[in-house]
């Protein structure tokens, strides 16, 4: 059985136009990866709610909504609570806020200057979980056919 696996889809938010560009050339070294790129808290929210994506990486500081008020309206939200979110900052590297970040379901919490090696391992492991997690529901889907046809096939030789 063979199933095509979709890329991983990772949005990148940030309200500097630099640090997305900047962001986006480092994630678009990673194979399978397809980078969606929101300047606010509310464009990002805006794309969830138009696409499938996979993974979140939001700046935390950012007007109008932060990365953690983004982070927590996502986490409320039903159809986008179980998307991992990293979040990245240059200003809130203290205990404290990375606390805060993983008390918010945080898969990460990295900080600026971006560490390429140390994001781009990041992104491999969980590109490597996706995959597993795409394969996984390919081979249940699969079963869940079989198990019906079985049924059927029984049914019919009642």
């Amino acid at each position: 059985m063979e199933s095509k696996i979709e890329p991983l889809k990772i949005l990148i938010i940030d309200d500097n136009e630099n640090n997305l560009y900047t962001l986006e050339c480092i994630l678009n070294q990673a194979q399978g990866v397809a980078v969606l790129q929101a300047p606010s808290g509310q464009a990002g929210l805006e794309i969830l709610a138009k696409q499938e994506v996979h993974l979140v990486i939001v700046d935390i500081q950012m007007p109008v909504m932060n990365g953690f008020e983004f982070a927590n309206t996502i986490k409320e939200d039903e159809r986008f609570k179980d998307i991992p979110v990293i979040f990245l900052t240059a200003y809130f590297k203290s205990e404290e806020f990375a606390t805060r970040g993983y008390k918010l379901g945080a898969f990460d919490y990295l900080t600026k200057p971006i560490d390429e090696h140390r994001l781009l391992n990041k992104i491999g492991l969980y590109s490597q979980l996706h995959k597993q997690a795409s394969e996984l529901r390919a081979v249940n889907i699969e079963l869940s056919k079989a198990n019906q046809a079985l049924k059927d096939a029984k049914l019919k030789s009642k």
